[in-house]
């Protein structure tokens, strides 16, 4: 399942996201027009979430998961990442 993680570059931290076990590689996550790994969290989500879809999502074999089979996986992968507020946002 894909992981999203972090690398300090200088005084910033940056977003990549891990999409190797889906047939992806490491992959910085890079907003349209940036040349630079984000480092907003909320469009980092929404970037890997993005890839993870184009590489056919990391799908079982039956070809579906739903969304909460899938938010569920995302936060088992990453735990201590997603804070309430962000859940009730």
């Amino acid at each position: 399942m894909p992981k999203l993680y972090t690398r300090d570059q200088g005084s910033k931290t940056r977003f990549y996201g891990d999409l190797r076990d889906i047939g992806g590689g490491q992959v910085a996550l890079k907003p349209e027009g940036s040349s630079r790994a984000t480092t907003d969290k909320a469009v980092a989500v929404r970037l890997l979430a993005e890839k993870t879809l184009a590489l056919g999502g990391g799908l079982p074999a039956g070809g579906s998961v739903s969304l909460s089979q899938f938010v569920n996986k995302f936060l088992a992968d990453n735990p201590g990442a997603v804070t309430e507020r962000w859940l009730k946002e």
